[in-house]
């Protein structure tokens, strides 16, 4: 995985910006890793991911990315191809093929 070396960047924060509709004074960030680990998927930057594994644990993050029932096309692909999560093991990806046609872009191939 690529963010193994998470523990060597225990300075690292997440960025507040990223929940900038929750009023963070009474956020709790164990509570709500569903919340935080789908923001930081979607639009976090590296420090945000270090933070994110040094907080929930490896194990933690990934039991969680399972979890979640959407993402887009392009955030299973940085699952997969990032944190060696097969897609198959996401329930992002079984409601997905489930429900097609709520995927307008199903099919097409993204470059990232």
């Amino acid at each position: 995985m690529y963010f193994d070396n998470h523990k060597n960047f225990a300075q690292a924060r997440i960025n507040p910006d990223l929940f900038w509709e929750y009023d963070l004074n009474r956020f709790d960030f164990l509570k709500e890793i569903s919340v935080v680990v789908q923001r930081v998927i979607e639009r976090g930057a590296s420090d945000d991911f270090y933070a994110m594994f040094n907080l929930y644990g490896v194990e933690g993050v990934i039991e969680t990315i399972k979890k979640i029932p959407s993402f887009s096309q392009r955030d299973m692909e940085f699952i997969n191809n990032v944190l060696c999560i097969p897609y198959y093991d996401l329930a992002a990806y079984q409601n997905m093929t489930k429900y097609p046609h709520q995927w307008p872009h199903q099919g097409v191939p993204i470059r990232l």
